[in-house]
């Protein structure tokens, strides 16, 4: 049972097993579910992000294992070559695509008149907390009832890279 819930009654992986063994499905069928379901979870997890820096002032390689990369580096007033966006930015750049890509699939899936969804992220600092505050607005191209931006404006808060921001984050950082 899932540590959340007290009891059987509440745990959604149990009622859901049972409403299948009552349904008449096997347990090797619901096996292979549950096993299916857990594989495709693993295959959600993001690979190894690879940032190399020389000697050069600042400016970052930075490689996905699925071969993308981007620079990142310091603007020339902080001591950089202004060679691609600062850390803070690719942050923001992070939440802006996961908010549109999340808002985009709700609406695909929903079949909304979305035409175009913009995310604008600006991040700054209060002079009396050192901790970075996102502002986030989004901008919604298309037919929609105020019911739905709202709906909208719920489902961005729940875009994978929102919910890494805004709950408690663990970094495991080593010297290897």
């Amino acid at each position: 049972m899932h540590k959340k819930h007290a009891n059987a009654a509440t745990c959604p992986f149990i009622k859901t097993t049972w409403a299948r063994v009552n349904a008449g499905h096997s347990t090797a069928k619901i096996a292979r579910y549950y096993i299916s379901s857990i594989l495709s979870a693993k295959q959600h997890n993001m690979g190894s992000i690879i940032a190399t820096i020389g000697q050069d002032r600042y400016t970052t390689n930075i490689v996905s294992e699925r071969e993308h990369a981007l620079l990142a580096d310091e603007p020339v007033a902080k001591g950089g070559t202004d060679k691609g966006p600062m850390p803070e930015e690719l942050l923001a750049a992070s939440l802006g695509a996961c908010t549109c890509i999340t808002l985009r699939m709700y609406a695909n899936r929903k079949q909304w008149p979305v035409e175009q969804i913009e995310a604008t992220v600006n991040v700054h600092y209060h002079t009396d907390n050192p901790i970075p505050v996102l502002s986030l607005n989004i901008k919604l191209t298309g037919t929609l009832s105020d019911d739905q931006k709202q709906r909208l404006l719920v489902i961005a808060g729940k875009c994978p890279m929102h919910k890494a921001i805004t709950n408690p984050l663990v970094i495991e950082t080593r010297v290897v």
